[in-house]
């Protein structure tokens, strides 16, 4: 699978240590802050399908953004602070589109979420980071 980020940026690796230095970076892996299960709430945070808040959740993995049924490779990531603009190539069925979506960790175990087809919303960071 191909990761090269697409803009006209010069990709930066981050450093092994994903320190937060506030420095503008482009990646082409999520780093491991921003990576976990986003939730609406915490009792959607268990993965309940019963519970209709569910569909809501996001993934965020090293490589890949997931969600209820879709989701797929991440082909750009923009990080400046503890702020990320991600660029996935979605895969819906036999179709595929760009889909971006953005993050803000507020530092209290919730981050801003925003996808663009939709309005700003708090989530719940739900568990540790994938490391994968």
């Amino acid at each position: 699978m191909d990761h090269r980020v697409s803009s006209p940026d010069t990709p930066v690796a981050l450093p092994s240590s994903d320190q937060n230095d506030d420095s503008r970076q482009t990646a082409v892996t999520v780093p491991e802050r921003f990576r976990g299960l986003y939730a609406p709430d915490r009792k959607a945070c268990a993965g309940d399908n019963n519970y209709n808040p569910t569909f809501q959740n996001v993934n965020v993995k090293a490589h890949e953004v997931r969600f209820f049924e879709t989701g797929g490779p991440m082909t750009h990531i923009r990080i400046d602070g503890d702020k990320a603009a991600i660029t996935l190539q979605e895969i819906v069925g036999d179709r595929e589109a760009a889909r971006a979506i953005f993050l803000a960790l507020n530092g209290d175990g919730t981050a801003r979420y925003r996808s663009v087809q939709g309005p700003v919303r708090t989530m719940f960071r739900c568990e540790a980071p994938d490391p994968r």
